[in-house]
Order: structure tokens, then C-alpha cells, then sequence
């Protein structure tokens, strides 16, 4: 079996292996006609440095990495409240699981002290699935929004008393 045939990189070879007439013919190849650089005081070379500075301050103004953003302050003293999504079943067990899946991320999406639990009416009976390894912060926004997603009466919001 033939060995397949490698093609060196020029710019893996050091100078010395190149050769003197290997040299020249890379150097008139990547270089056809050299101008002379300009001195930095002539007025063609202002602008660059301009346009240079202009480009650095706009790289160095951006954050060099996505900050979270703010989170809410917590509430002082208030006890924990448990937030009962209560959903009923259209028929469309697809949809049925799009819409609890949309509750849920709405619901973790607001970190706090709060706790959650759905209450799924299904037929003649209902299931009550609480979250314990989650929490959400119950406030105006996150009412809204699960009230564009339910229907306002299938929320229920309660003070957990600790005893």
C-alpha cells in the first residue's frame, strides 16, 4: 500500500532548511513590491491611529463576558409563601405537558424563598406534585405572567406558617 505523500508547510520549516534560493523565491512570492512604511508623523498615517484607538476603545467599552442579570433583593422578614398552580387537563396530553413545562420554567426563573406545587385535575382525580428541590420568589411580575399562561382563578397563594 502506497504511503500517502505529505506536503511540508512553509511556515513549519526553519530558515536553514529552506535554503538560500528557497528563501528569496517565498520572500519575492508573499512580498512582490514592498513599499517604504510611512513615518508615523505624515498625515496618511494620523488617521489610522486614529481609526486604531477608535477600535480598541470600543472593544475594551463592552464587557468581555455576559453578566448575569441583577437579582432582586430579598424580602425582609416575611414568611414563605407556597404558590398551588392548580391545571386541568384539555384532552391534549401533549399540550397538557407544553403548559406545565411553560409554568414550571416561569416559575423557576424568579429565584426566592417561595415554594411551588402543581395540583393536576385529571378525570375524576387530581394530583398534587410538589418541588422541593426548587423556589420561586411570588411577586406582581411572576403573578402576571402565570396569569397570561392560566386562568386566574388556578392560582393560589398561602403564608407557610413554621411552627
Amino acid at each position: 500500500m502506497p504511503k500517502p505523500e505529505s506536503v511540508p508547510v512553509e511556515a513549519e520549516m526553519s530558515p536553514a532548511a529552506k535554503g538560500p534560493v528557497e528563501e528569496e523565491a517565498v520572500s519575492d512570492i508573499a512580498t512582490p513590491q514592498q513599499e517604504a512604511p510611512e513615518p508615523a508623523d505624515s498625515p496618511a498615517a494620523i488617521p489610522l491611529r486614529l481609526h486604531a484607538a477608535q477600535a480598541i476603545a470600543e472593544e475594551s467599552a463592552a464587557p468581555p463576558f455576559i453578566t448575569a442579570p441583577p437579582q432582586p433583593e430579598p424580602r425582609a422578614s416575611t414568611p414563605p409563601k407556597l404558590v398551588t398552580v392548580t391545571l386541568r387537563t384539555s384532552g391534549d396530553h401533549a399540550r397538557d405537558i407544553l403548559t406545565m413545562r411553560r409554568v414550571y420554567g416561569t416559575l423557576i426563573s424568579h429565584p426566592g424563598p417561595d415554594r411551588f406545587a402543581f395540583y393536576v385535575i385529571e378525570g375524576r382525580s387530581g394530583f398534587h406534585m410538589e418541588f422541593p428541590n426548587d423556589t420561586t420568589l411570588y411577586g406582581d411580575e411572576l403573578r402576571n405572567r402565570l396569569e397570561s399562561m392560566i386562568d386566574i382563578g388556578s392560582l393560589r397563594v398561602e403564608t407557610i406558617t413554621l411552627q
